[in-house]
């Protein structure tokens, strides 16, 4: 008679109760399959998503620059925009005065 996992399988020489604890070999092997398909899926998953953040930091700083650079020219604007309202009102208080 064949046991499985777990079966009762009588009293043993002392009188207890034994229980079988033998694995059969196709349930180690798929055990042994299925952690090694999860390894490889973990190892790839990991790369891609290495790649992705290499990609993105280049992003990132790609637009970290062109935000500079629109500062700069918002900051230079701005100065145009004070030089003009300055000549502006010197032109109207010469104005005024005449």
């Amino acid at each position: 008679m064949e046991t499985k996992p777990g079966d009762l399988v009588g009293p043993d020489s002392h009188g207890k109760w034994r229980v079988s604890r033998e694995i059969p070999l196709p349930w180690l092997v798929a055990m042994a399959g299925g952690l090694f398909l999860q390894a490889a899926t973990v190892w790839f998953s990991q790369q891609q998503m290495a790649e992705d953040v290499r990609e993105l930091k280049t992003t990132i700083h790609e637009i970290r620059q062109q935000s500079q650079a629109i500062a700069g020219k918002d900051i230079e604007h701005s100065l145009r925009l004070i030089e003009l309202e300055r000549r502006v009102a010197n032109v109207e208080q010469q104005s005024a005065k005449k």
